[in-house]
Order: C-alpha cells, then structure tokens, then sequence
C-alpha cells in the first residue's frame, strides 16, 4: 500500500490551502485524490499496485495554478512536496540512453496568462538562465536545449516544444529529477523519478 504525502506551497514558500492533489495512473485514470489543509499538507493513500503521477491544481479566480510530479509508484510511501505556479510543463517525457551515455527530456512549456488571453504563441520566454535542472537536489550543467515551433491545431495557437539532453548521472544520485521555469512574473516546476 502506497501513501503520497507532502506540502503545497507557492513560489514564495507559503502553504497553500485547498489544492486538489490527484493521483492518475498511466491511462490517465484517476485513482485517488485529496485537498491540502489550512497548512498546505496533503495525504492520499492508494491500496493497488499503480504507477502514476500526482496532479495539483489551485483555482485562484482567473488564475489556476498547477503542477506535477511524474512517475510514482503505490509500491511505496513517499513525501512529495510540490510548488504551484503559472507555467506548466505539458507532454513530458524523460528517456535515459545508455547506450549514448545521456539523458533527454522533452515536453512543451505553457503559460496560463497566455492561454487564458488567447495569445498565438502560449510559450513563455526561455533561455538557459531562467530554466533550471536539478538531479538529486544538485545542478545539471552545461545541458543543450533544442526549441521546436509546433502548431495546436485544435486552439490555432503554437507552442515550443524543448528538447534537453545532458549525460546520465549514476542511478542512485540521479532519481529525482526537477525541472523549474523562473522569471521575476512565471513560475513552474515538474518532479520526476
């Protein structure tokens, strides 16, 4: 039996209360879900083997805040504390190459006022200075990044889909992955394991 439990904060580190957290399998089922107390805690407890992904979602009138933490297991327990913010990383995928010898991520970025305002480009700015890595709590350096224009069909908008590819690090040290998009006006992070 697998217990997820953890904190919910802004970017500023204060508690959030009344985020949804959902627990989705693969399939993208919801399996499980629970709200954070006054404190910003969270607790949901899965009694099957699933893997999956936490989803958090603060509605904040016009501005709904979000984040993710990919690739958990209800084999074990684990204290996922998770940061809201406007930026949201959408179709990520992390493939480890051993043959290569390296790492790659890849997803699109989005930014809620972009969205919600019907901009044609809903990505928001990136360079190398305002996207972080962190494995196993410690900097990637020196990682490349490919920028690709993609077209949403069904809005008429586009939106950058990113490639970053940096070397493996050892198995033990680099289980935990996060990625977080900074700006003095956006913020987003994505946990992986």
């Amino acid at each position: 039996m697998g217990k997820f439990y953890g904190k919910v904060t802004d970017r500023k580190g204060q508690p959030l209360e009344g985020v949804e957290i959902l627990f989705i399998d693969l399939g993208q089922e919801v399996l499980a879900s629970a709200y954070s107390s006054p404190e910003g805690d969270f607790y949901i407890q899965w009694d099957h083997p699933a893997q999956g992904m936490l989803s958090a979602t603060a509605g904040k009138g016009e501005q709904p805040l979000g984040a993710w933490f990919m690739n958990l297991s209800s084999h074990r327990s684990s204290q996922v504390n998770l940061t809201l913010g406007n930026v949201e990383f959408l179709k990520f995928q992390r493939i480890r190459r051993e043959a290569t010898g390296e790492e790659v991520l890849r997803f699109q970025l989005v930014q809620l006022e972009k969205v919600l305002g019907g901009a044609p480009e809903l990505s928001p700015p990136l360079t190398k200075e305002n996207l972080r890595i962190l494995r196993g709590g410690a900097a990637v350096e020196g990682f490349t990044m490919e920028r690709v224009l993609r077209k949403l069909p069904f809005m008429g908008s586009q939106v950058e889909e990113i490639t970053l590819r940096f070397p493996l690090g050892n198995r033990g040290e680099d289980s935990l992955l996060e990625l977080v998009y900074s700006t003095p006006s956006a913020f987003g992070m994505l946990k992986s394991f």
